[in-house]
């Protein structure tokens, strides 16, 4: 039924003006490892637009279909996602999945787990209400923070949060 464990939901950047995306890359690379190893070695599977979708691919659907057929939604929060229509999009089908099992069910149910990358006071009132891993404090621009401390301790940060998005 579920083809990927995890739907990356990110604002995409003009290819001429890479700045966030290899940041974003380097932490997905961190998340995909510890979350591996909550799964007890199991291969995760995500859906990251860039890897996922060819040349030739029609995106929108293919978008469609990956959003319909994964287990969970990793946002990737900023100022910028919340204006952009496709990850609002993304973001609200995977609220209204999330109504639709709790209603069934009689009880609550989580299927998002959102990474704060910059500033929640732009974030609407029902993304500020839900709990999101504050990443914003290491988050860069440039190739030399993976050189760092502050990198190690990202990396930590992601393998403490690594248990949630696997129980999720």
């Amino acid at each position: 039924m579920y083809r990927y464990d995890v739907f990356v939901s990110y604002k995409r950047e003009d290819s001429n003006k890479r700045l966030v995306t290899p940041w974003l890359r380097e932490v997905l690379d961190r998340i995909k490892y510890w979350l591996r190893q909550e799964m007890g070695g199991k291969k995760v599977y995500f859906f990251f637009d860039e890897e996922s979708i060819e040349v030739g691919d029609n995106w929108p659907e293919m978008i469609r279909d990956a959003l319909l057929s994964a287990k969970c939604l990793l946002p990737v929060w900023s100022p910028e996602y919340f204006q952009s229509t496709w990850c609002v999009s993304e973001w609200k089908s995977f609220l209204t999945r999330e109504k639709l099992i709790s209603s069934t069910k009689q009880k609550s149910c989580q299927l998002i787990v959102p990474i704060k990358f910059h500033d929640g006071s732009w974030f609407p009132a029902e993304a500020q209400r839900v709990q999101q891993l504050d990443l914003s404090p290491y988050t860069a621009t440039t190739q030399a923070f993976w050189a760092s401390q502050r990198a190690d301790e990202l990396d930590q940060r992601i393998k403490r949060f690594a248990p949630n998005l696997a129980r999720v």
